[in-house]
């Protein structure tokens, strides 16, 4: 799964080192990026985030999105 995140983070030309402590502030998010980052999820992946989902909490780092995304796709996608 982190290996399909990554992709999607490099699809928005994110530099740099991406880990599952990365910080999306460090990686240079800022709040468009991150409804980007929402939609190119949601399409490479096959569902959609309940609005109540996408929280400051749930997209803090890579690690946070991994989480929620287990509730949507499960671990093994």
């Amino acid at each position: 799964m982190l290996e399909k995140v990554i992709e999607v983070f490099r699809s928005l030309d994110v530099q740099g080192e991406i880990s599952e402590t990365s910080s999306l502030l460090d990686l240079g998010f800022n709040s468009l990026m991150i409804m980007e980052l929402v939609i190119l999820l949601e399409e490479k992946l096959s569902f959609h985030f309940k609005d109540e989902d996408i929280t400051g909490d749930n997209f803090q780092t890579v690690g946070s999105i991994l989480s929620i995304l287990e509730k949507y796709v499960g671990i093994g996608v």
